[in-house]
């Protein structure tokens, strides 16, 4: 195992907050579901 202790942040509050980032969110409505995870 990686000893990983199962407990995930939150990305993008983090980016959001300390890279000052406030754009929005883009749409994913209609993506293939190949593209959403890219």
């Amino acid at each position: 195992m990686l000893g990983h202790n199962g407990l995930f942040g939150d990305f993008l509050k983090e980016l959001r907050s300390l890279g000052g980032m406030q754009s929005p969110l883009m749409d994913q409505t209609g993506l293939p579901v190949s593209l959403p995870g890219v």
